[in-house]
């Protein structure tokens, strides 16, 4: 695969549009729709929960899950 469409960097991640770490194993189309969403994300999130700072706890929560469930199965699932 393509550094570009992984995000691959010395570092191990590259930026996106909006400036989220991309990690290895996510690609920068994701991350720039993610990043895209997420102020309507942010906006759904903040609805439900009446408190921005969980509001954006919970979005950050996704992005993490989204960007590791492209790198392999979660530690969650690996539970059972």
């Amino acid at each position: 695969m393509s550094d570009r469409r992984r995000g691959d960097s010395a570092g191990g991640g590259a930026r996106a549009a909006g400036g989220a770490l991309v990690s290895a194993g996510t690609d920068v189309a994701t991350a720039a729709e993610f990043d895209r969403l997420r102020p309507y994300l942010l906006r759904i999130a903040y609805s439900h929960l009446g408190s921005l700072s969980e509001a954006e706890d919970v979005v950050q929560e996704a992005w993490m899950r989204l960007s590791g469930a492209r790198r392999g199965p979660s530690a969650t699932s690996a539970r059972g």
